[in-house]
């Protein structure tokens, strides 16, 4: 049976990047700790990561609630190449380091394991610290993405960021913020019908010291798409431990990716929501129940 699993491994995983250890160098992740009245340091706590462009922001919904609902510490951190975190060259965008970066950031503080709780982007980074350090991990959440990345959400994505780029550099030096974004979202408008997806790639776009920017490392992350940085997994066996894929109807999970799926993470447990990619910012009472219940359950 092992050497089925490693076969599927094979062909779902053509391409494997491994960044050892010994080579790997810490980036400052910026990130929010919070916890509610009743908070029990005795549980293990739990740690978010966002999707691509966005910030530990997309969580401010939620955060809260979980952190009520579960009892549980709540750290919520910005990926490297976004927001106030460390920004790198091309070689610093692999998913591999995003995982080392939560690996670093809970030895720092002496956490020995954590209930890891992704989306997107942040999703795979989770996934791949699961494969990696599974002694880490007690539970797992995956918001919105699955094992393999789907051509046409990625495509989509890869063409998002393109177009980001280049509208920053038509912006003039002397235009006020609020005029930039009013013409962004007109832009969007006309490419994207997801209105929470507007707002949120509407609010990424900032002014710093005179020059249009985004809150991530635009260039390097579209330089990241196209290398294939954020694609592949490195998977040597299943996650045996417990694990939720919350779903939406973006397209950015789809059911042909369960046989997958169960394959790496035998446990897996599927919940779908009617909503687009940004589940939790769409409908953050419902995406809080659903996720407090499974990591209540799951004790």
């Amino acid at each position: 049976m092992l050497k089925q699993i490693r076969r599927l491994f094979s062909k779902l995983n053509t391409t494997k990047i491994f960044i050892k250890n010994e080579e790997y160098n810490a980036v400052k992740l910026d990130y929010t700790s919070y916890a509610c009245g009743r908070c029990d340091e005795t549980k293990f706590p739990i740690f978010l990561y966002h999707g691509m462009m966005t910030t530990k922001e997309s969580w401010s919904s939620v955060v809260a609630r979980i952190a009520e609902l579960t009892n549980r510490r709540i750290f919520n951190l910005s990926l490297r190449n976004h927001g106030k975190s460390t920004y790198t060259t091309i070689d610093g965008s692999h998913i591999s380091l995003m995982a080392l970066d939560l690996k670093h950031f809970m030895n720092e503080r002496r956490v020995d394991k954590g209930i890891l709780l992704g989306h997107s982007l942040g999703g795979r980074a989770m996934m791949e610290l699961a494969f990696s350090n599974p002694e880490m991990v007690e539970n797992l959440v995956v918001v919105d993405i699955g094992f393999n990345v789907p051509v046409k959400p990625l495509n989509s994505l890869y063409q998002l960021c393109k177009f980001l780029i280049e509208f920053a550099k038509k912006l003039p030096p002397t235009m006020c913020l609020n005029e930039a974004q009013k013409q962004l979202r007109t832009s969007l408008e006309q490419q994207i019908k997801d209105a929470v997806v507007i707002d949120v790639v509407t609010g990424i776009l900032c002014k710093n010291e005179g020059k249009f920017e985004y809150s991530f490392n635009a260039e390097i992350l579209y330089e990241s798409l196209w290398k294939g940085r954020v694609h592949h997994l490195n998977v040597n066996d299943p996650f045996e431990r417990q694990c939720l894929f919350v779903y939406g109807n973006a397209g950015f999970v789809v059911e042909d990716d369960f046989i997958a799926i169960k394959t790496v993470f035998p446990k897996a447990k599927f919940y779908y929501m009617n909503a687009g990619h940004y589940l939790m910012i769409e409908q953050p009472d419902h995406f809080s129940s659903i996720v407090s219940q499974f990591i209540n359950d799951s004790q």
